[in-house]
């Protein structure tokens, strides 16, 4: 069968002159114009600028290949297009619709384009795309709601890091194979953001620049066993942690208050076996507050720059390596300590300003490094690999 065309040809000529708005903006194709049309492929020419709400719906194309002068795919445009596998996004695109895609239950791969701006509620919802990369996207400006949601093949996904992203609610609900997952900039983390999706690895997201973690936000997460809270976190909401299986340590030495929280944030985590570390003033605070105070809590300073004896100490971590260093002391020795307390290893010098040692065969997760000066005081930082 040969290719669907659009705008070409007497039927095509006839279809603009009838339906589409043709002006200097370009032609666009009117809603509903083609559903359940038959052809395997689509070929939209040049010229065209806008795809109509559910114009392809229902269609039975396996490849749609869009030309560089389209702006906008309206809502619903391609959805349930059981057969399609692939789709080329042009640099022209700018507005993907809500739906757009939906239903998709072919489609493995989209290239995302870096001048979108708008990607709509559910817009490839139930598709089955293995990877997810927005972070060349600098112009995102709004990411909808349940986009992603239930896209069983999903593994892994990036997001940009842009100021003032909008994050709609539960994007990446229900990915159940979704397992890497970068998100630089977000400062909240919706509700129901990863809910159901076991695998996703959420430390970097959690230990990010976040102020709150909303509902279901991460419940069900069975493969997270370490977390850090950062200083900005001021808000837990109901639920959003639940079901945490494998969570066994929780690094909140950089709170200085208790982030508020809502109802059962815990429910389903084994509490008395996870620890959770925090700063020496906020201890008691923390083993008096419901929710918080059923964990096995301990005390870690992991300030990123201690002052010990008037002297000055920071640590630099590469995906090799890790080095101490001390403005006017001298440090004799630096352990890595996992978070049981077990020393994995231990170097030591006659004494030096700066120390560093190989983490190149350490697996990803929390450690400790304690720094040892020659005067005996010890000063420890907490890290995540």
């Amino acid at each position: 069968m040969s290719p669907k065309r659009f705008q070409t040809g007497i039927i095509g000529i006839l279809l603009a002159l009838i339906h589409a708005h043709a002006s200097d903006m370009g032609i666009r194709i009117p809603d509903y114009s083609s559903v359940g049309a038959s052809d395997s492929v689509l070929i939209v020419d040049d010229g065209v600028r806008s795809i109509g709400e559910g114009a392809f719906a229902g269609s039975a194309f396996r490849r749609a290949i869009l030309p560089p002068t389209l702006d906008s795919i309206g809502p619903y445009a391609f959805a349930h297009c059981a057969k399609l596998e692939y789709i080329e996004l042009p640099r022209s695109v700018k507005y993907i619709g809500r739906n757009a895609f939906s239903g998709c239950t072919s489609l493995k791969s989209v290239g995302f384009n870096d001048r979108i701006t708008h990607i709509g509620d559910e817009a490839f919802q139930s598709t089955a795309i293995s990877e997810a990369d927005l972070s060349h996207c600098r112009s995102l400006s709004y990411l909808g709601g349940w986009a992603f949601t239930s896209c069983t093949e999903l593994k892994s996904a990036s997001l940009p890091s842009v100021q003032g992203l909008v994050l709609g609610e539960g994007i990446f609900m229900n990915c159940r194979r979704l397992s890497y997952v970068h998100a630089p900039s977000a400062s909240l983390i919706p509700p129901y953001m990863f809910a159901e999706s076991p695998s996703a690895d959420i430390r970097g997201i959690v230990s990010g620049p976040v102020t709150g973690i909303g509902e279901y936000a991460l419940s069900g997460n069975a493969s997270t066993d370490s977390i850090v809270l950062q200083p900005l976190l001021n808000s837990i909401d109901d639920h959003a942690m639940e079901r945490m299986t494998s969570l066994r340590h929780i690094d909140a030495t950089g709170l200085e208050s208790v982030p508020e929280t809502g109802t059962d944030i815990w429910h389903g985590v084994d509490q008395p076996n996870v620890e959770l570390a925090v700063s020496d003033e906020m201890r008691d605070i923390f083993a008096s507050t419901p929710q918080w105070q059923e964990f096995h809590i301990s005390r870690t300073t992991s300030s990123p720059v201690p002052s010990v004896a008037g002297n000055q100490i920071s640590i630099r971590i590469t995906d090799s390596s890790l080095t101490a260093t001390s403005d006017t002391g001298q440090i004799i020795r630096l352990d890595i300590i996992g978070i049981n307390g077990t020393i994995l290893q231990s170097h030591e010098s006659a004494g030096s300003s700066s120390l560093t040692t190989d983490i190149s065969s350490a697996v990803r997760g929390i450690y400790v490094a304690r720094v040892w000066l020659s005067d005996s005081d010890t000063r420890s930082f907490t890290f995540v690999k």
